[in-house]
């Protein structure tokens, strides 16, 4: 799946567009002690004849636990995190729930501001976001 930024005309000023990530949903069935981190990765944007840095692109999640029986101890990750680096969504540390282990679904959602540089060049762009669960 993408997020669709839309198409804007190349401005003469920096220019932020805002999207949604597609919500990610986290299923741990694992029924131990053991905790996870969600992260995500995003290549440079790739046009026809220029390119973009994915240091444009800035992410700013959340999380949530679904249902009374997922355990508790979600972090989402800071606001406004820069893709020139690693990003963090949200990490589940070893607390346990009624159940008596760290199992249950999750939710992650982000909304994400590409921020179009002043005088960029007009193209079609795509970049690959990889999202690791560890």
């Amino acid at each position: 799946t993408g997020i669709d930024f839309g198409s804007l005309t190349s401005p003469n000023k920096p220019t932020p567009i805002a999207g949604d990530l597609n919500r990610i949903q986290v299923v741990d069935q694992r029924y131990g002690a053991s905790g996870w981190s969600l992260t995500a990765t995003m290549s440079n944007f790739v046009g026809a004849s220029v390119s973009m840095n994915k240091s444009t692109v800035s992410l700013s999640p959340s999380c949530a636990a679904v249902g009374a029986n997922s355990a508790p101890g979600l972090t989402a990750g800071g606001s406004s995190q820069s893709f020139a680096s690693t990003v963090a969504l949200c990490a589940k540390d070893t607390q346990t729930g009624t159940s008596g282990n760290t199992s249950g679904a999750y939710n992650v959602d982000a909304s994400v501001v590409l921020t179009i540089p002043a005088f960029q060049r007009a193209d079609v762009y795509s970049a690959i976001m990889t999202i690791t669960l560890s």
